[in-house]
């Protein structure tokens, strides 16, 4: 009985469309908007910090994330990981970093200034197993963060343009998230344009 069915994303607008037959002239997608604007930012490459914000629960792919900091941590001991965020799979991830024998992993824990931590980290990591729209990274992009992330349903491949503003990885794939990280902090250039090109593509998405 309703007017329109408004959708976050171009893929969840053709799995209606193709799966349930929904009427195309009844749905529409609309994106969230960016909570942030991007105004007198100074990008931090040489900062060296990887920065990812959320819950830690299963969906949000920790796990994958610590296997992916061992691979990479074994051919770069500069950078670290932050680890925003708190929930009910704390515990079994600080046993699975201990097991992994990794040091650069710190887990802050939940914060007021997430802003902060923005601002003065080098590349936002999204090791998700799903997501609907994930705001981190419209949060990460206007701070002039490039995005490295899993092309999990749904969200990142619009939010995303591979080898622009980031990287988007096979979802699971450790392996390939580990080499792109390596290839981002090994690239000082490549990740000032990505930090430029995520402000551009900020601008698209702003409230007005």
């Amino acid at each position: 009985y309703s007017d329109k069915l408004v959708v976050l994303t171009d893929e969840d607008k053709m799995e209606h469309i193709n799966k349930i037959n929904f009427p195309y002239n009844k749905i529409t997608r609309i994106y969230n908007p960016s909570p942030f604007k991007p105004n007198n930012l100074i990008y931090k490459f040489e900062n060296k910090v990887f920065l990812t914000v959320g819950r830690l629960t299963d969906e949000k792919g920790y796990d994958m994330l610590l296997e992916t900091w061992k691979l990479f941590e074994e051919k770069n001991k500069e950078w670290k990981l932050l680890i925003i965020g708190d929930g009910e799979k704390k515990d079994k991830l600080l046993k699975l970093k201990e097991q992994l024998k990794i040091k650069n992993v710190y887990f802050v824990g939940k914060v007021n200034n997430v802003e902060n931590y923005y601002k003065n980290s080098s590349c936002y990591i999204l090791s998700s197993r799903n997501e609907g729209f994930p705001m981190v990274i419209l949060e990460a992009e206007s701070f002039g963060l490039p995005i490295i992330s899993f092309d999990c349903k749904t969200g990142p491949k619009e939010m995303i343009s591979n080898n622009d503003n980031g990287y988007l990885v096979k979802e699971g794939d450790v392996k390939l998230l580990a080499k792109k990280m390596l290839d981002f902090a090994n690239d000082k250039e490549k990740a000032y344009q990505m930090s430029k090109r995520s402000i551009e593509k900020i601008q698209e998405l702003s409230i007005e």
